[in-house]
């Protein structure tokens, strides 16, 4: 099992003054530190509304690099798409038609598939065929 090196720690916001008194309040998530109880992370004050958000919240905030790379590696991709529409079209129709004819191609196919139609380039792409198909998924 997975041990983390956070916590997650529900709390009431407090209500505001001119509130009935029947108004229940607020209930957010946030990511605590779990030996300190430092807050880690409550989404600028305002706290999460879902465990779920808080742990993708805490996620962007933790890790700026991964996201950094996966955007480059996202516009790479649209850059070569743009580049070769043609080669693009062909993938995708291969795809589509394996996947309609009931046998969707495997890891091992997509990538003979990619590796075979991008054979002929001057230039390589700069991702894999993993990378191309999870953008068309």
């Amino acid at each position: 099992m997975i041990k983390r090196d956070y916590v997650m720690e529900v709390y009431e916001l407090p209500l505001p003054a001119g509130a009935a008194k029947d108004a229940k309040p607020l209930r957010r998530i946030r990511v605590v530190d779990p030996d300190t109880h430092a807050v880690l992370d409550d989404a600028h004050g305002f706290g999460y509304r879902s465990f779920h958000s808080a742990n993708v919240g805490y996620y962007y905030h933790r890790y700026p690099e991964k996201l950094a790379a996966a955007k480059a590696k996202k516009a790479a991709i649209l850059l070569w798409e743009s580049q070769h529409p043609d080669l693009t079209e062909r993938l995708t129709a291969a795809v589509f038609l394996a996947k309609a004819g009931g046998h969707p191609l495997d890891a091992k196919q997509r990538r003979a598939l990619f590796a075979e139609l991008t054979a002929g380039l001057k230039e390589p792409p700069g991702f894999t065929a993993a990378d191309f198909f999870r953008r068309h998924a």
